[in-house]
Parts: structure tokens; sequence; C-alpha cells
């Protein structure tokens, strides 16, 4: 059975289109008194208009969402520094830390906190480092940017968990960088993805200096692979031909088809080719046993 991935069209109202592409995703599976932990995208000095950076109000309107909906214990959002920025500088900078005490969660710079070296069998990585309050917690949100990308063509929730690996210097991982997204996603694992595609930033020169574009979309699922593949296809990709959506998809991770739901379906384009990626599959199954 294929995952159900939500496109939902923003109006005025970003809480009622939060809230709709969480239900038609399939809703949350959030307990009461859950440590929930969303992860965003703040990857350089550039407010929510430039379509680079989370915007605080799709943000809020999800706060708000599993708080009402779903009573959880504590709640974090999450960050890590990068080669070019402080994620702690960004929380200030970019009004987060305000939005923290008016809602009532936490922020947590990933590269400060305390972290466990763990063991992987990964696609390239034998070990990773993953920081304390994604290890505790119980329930794991990634809450990514709907952007193109130099080098992995998109950026949306897959690469978005690649930033959570919580050292400064993540370039070191760019000679193989598409199998450390998958690697970081296999030690991370993600029970929701949500793309801010309110505003969208495309053109070659993704995921920071690209052009921004009013997409006016929510997309959410409980499959972070499938909502993945979804993007891809919004942003005008096959999603076969991103080397980490397949490899993700190829390592287990998730599946790479969805069935696709909502007011904004105008935005996917047509219907993925299952035969043709279950026949991909195959053959990649082959190349492996050889």
């Amino acid at each position: 059975m294929k995952p159900k991935v939500s496109v939902v069209k923003v109006s005025e109202d970003i809480y009622d289109a939060v809230s709709r592409a969480i239900e038609i995703a399939g809703g949350m599976e959030v307990k009461k008194g859950d440590k929930v932990v969303i992860k965003i995208n703040l990857c350089n000095f550039r407010d929510y208009t430039s379509g680079a950076t989370t915007d605080p109000r799709v943000l809020g309107a999800l706060v708000k969402y599993i708080k009402t909906v779903y009573s959880p214990g504590e709640l974090y959002v999450v960050e890590s520094d990068a080669t070019s920025m402080n994620a702690s500088i960004l929380f200030k900078w970019l009004g987060f830390e305000d939005m923290a005490k008016e809602l009532g969660f936490k922020l947590v710079n990933l590269t400060r906190d305390a972290n466990d070296e763990v063991a992987l069998d990964g696609r390239k990585l034998r070990k990773i480092k993953i920081a304390k309050t994604i290890v505790e917690a119980d329930y794991l949100i990634s809450l990514s940017k709907l952007k193109t990308h130099l080098l992995t063509k998109v950026t949306c929730g897959l690469k978005n968990m690649f930033g959570a690996i919580p050292i400064k210097r993540k370039i070191i991982y760019h000679r193989y960088l598409d199998d450390a997204i998958v690697d970081a996603n296999i030690a991370m694992k993600v029970d929701f993805s949500m793309v801010d595609g309110l505003i969208s930033l495309e053109g070659e020169k993704g995921p920071t200096y690209g052009y921004p574009r009013r997409t006016g979309l929510i997309i959410a699922g409980r499959d972070i692979v499938a909502v993945d593949s979804v993007c891809a296809r919004i942003l005008g990709f096959n999603p076969l031909l991103i080397g980490h959506i397949r490899k993700a998809w190829l390592s287990g991770i998730g599946e790479i088809n969805a069935t696709v739901e909502g007011d904004g379906l105008e935005f996917v384009g047509s219907s993925f080719d299952l035969v043709h990626a279950g026949l991909l599959k195959l053959v990649y199954w082959l190349k492996a046993r050889r």
C-alpha cells in the first residue's frame, strides 16, 4: 500500500493549512506527555521571505496544532551549526527565541548539545554522532523547506535531517553527499515530515541564494521519502533521478511512490510510474547481488 502525502494550498489561514495537511496525511502518532522534537532549516542569515529558511508562521502553526491536539510533554525546536552559520545566533537574529518564549517550546543548538557516537551500518558511514535531544525524542518531525540545491538538485525532508548531524563542518561529507544524507536518515528516523512551501526557493543557486517563489503549499506525510518524492515533482524533477531520494528508497527508509491528496494536486504533475520504479528497484537489487 502506497503511503499518503498531502499537498495543501495555503490561504491567509496558515494554521488551517497546516492542520489540514496533517489530517489528510493520516495524522501524527504523538502520545500525551511525549517529548516532541522538530528539526527546522536555518541555513544562513536570511529571513523567511528569501525562501531559504523556515517560515516562523508555519512553525508557529505546527507547534500550536501539536499542543492543542496531542498534549505533548516537552517540545523542542532544533537546528545545528553549519560551516557558514551559528544556529544559536540565527535563533536570536531570526526571532525564534521570542517565539519560543511566546509558544512555550525549547530551542536547542544540536552542535552544543551532548551527543552520542553510535555504530551505523550505513551506505558510507560506520559511525555517526547524534545529539542527545534527538536520541531521547519520542516523536521526531522534520519541518523542512521546499528548495532546490546546487549539489543535490532538491533539498527537503531527507536533506534537512543531514543538517541535524551535530558537527559544524558537515562539508567533510560532500564527497559522498547523497550517501551521507541517507545514512543520517538511517540513524535519525523521522516520524513525520512536513515541507514548508509557502515561499519556495528555486534556481541553480539554491539552497541559499536561489530566487523565492510564492508557491503557497504545505506538503506532509508520515513517509519522508514519499514526501520528498512529491516535492521533487513539484520542483520539476523526476525523483528517480535525485540521488539521495532514490538511495533512501533503495535503502528501505521509505517508498518513492505515494498516494497524493489535497487541493494542490495541480502542482504535482503527472502521476508517478509505479511499474518503472518497480523494475528499476529490481535492477538495483540484481546489481547488488553481483
